[in-house]
């Protein structure tokens, strides 16, 4: 992972592409808010999975 942007190691269509890198809006200490597929804002924890309780 770069500083600005985060690779997602999981997908969920039209949102989210597994390997593909985000660009990083806003970084807290255990999760960030990225641009997803669609160009809205979503969670990704640090280690690039997204909030499961988000996509069901």
């Amino acid at each position: 992972m770069s500083k600005n942007s985060i690779t997602c190691t999981q997908s969920s269509r039209g949102q989210f592409t597994e390997g593909k890198s985000y660009k990083i809006d806003t970084r807290y200490d255990s999760w960030l808010v990225v641009n997803d597929d669609s160009g809205s804002f979503h969670h990704l924890n640090t280690n690039g999975e997204f909030f499961k309780e988000h996509f069901e």
